[in-house]
């Protein structure tokens, strides 16, 4: 179905679409029919990539894992820094200041919520896993606007305390050996599955149990 757009949006649409995606499979020509095909949100994406491109000549924070940071950590024990920096490829200056304690957070701007209360959320949510109630995306967000309310916390970059996907999606990866997307949104067949007999044998335990009990004793 033909979607109408503003004509101010559909005109800027129009000049980037043209410049930044012309002969690409997301623009074939006709820029009416580019932006009929695709609806707002996606042509937003398209002209709004999510993933982050470093500017030319901006500094370049980090080529190394932090396993490669340590172990140029303990070789400092016996080689002097300057040496350590130059074999490792690790900033000087950076290296100092991991051997003296200084700068010890990540570079860039911090994670929302501290390492111990997300440490509690993800306790929170592997614990729905193993009782086979696995959660969804959503159910997280409300699960951290839950806590974050019950200790009297407002978070700034949180909107009413409730984390955004993008949030959440970087949770999930953070957290990746323990917990995946996929265990928060799925649930195998085959544990969820009951046969009719267990359905049987269930209700007439129950029948023997609750036989005698009047009703008003019996809470749900």
């Amino acid at each position: 179905m033909q979607q109408d757009y503003h004509k101010a949006v559909k005109d800027e649409l129009c000049i980037i679409l043209v410049k930044r995606h012309y002969k690409t499979p997301y623009f074939s020509g006709d820029v009416d029919a580019c932006l009929l095909d695709y609806p707002i949100a996606d042509v937003i994406l398209i002209i709004m990539p999510r993933t982050h491109k470093r500017k030319p000549g901006s500094r370049n924070y980090k080529n190394y894992t932090e396993e490669t940071l340590l172990k140029a950590v303990e070789e400092c024990k016996r080689i002097p820094v300057k040496k350590v920096a130059e074999i490792y490829g690790i900033p000087i200056r950076t290296l100092r200041n991991t051997v003296n304690g200084v700068h010890t957070k990540t570079v860039g701007g911090q994670t929302a919520l501290s390492n111990e209360l997300e440490e509690t959320i993800l306790a929170h949510v592997l614990k729905c896993i193993d009782y086979g109630m696995p959660l969804t995306p959503d159910d997280i967000k409300y699960m951290v606007k839950m806590v974050l309310d019950k200790l009297d916390m407002n978070i700034t970059k949180f909107k009413d305390n409730f984390p955004g996907p993008d949030w959440v999606k970087s949770f999930l990866a953070r957290h990746d050996d323990n917990v995946s997307l996929r265990k928060c949104q799925n649930i195998k067949r085959s544990r969820a599955q009951v046969e009719p007999e267990d359905l049987d044998k269930y209700f007439n335990n129950l029948c023997k149990t609750l036989h005698g009990i009047p009703p008003e004793n019996i809470l749900n």
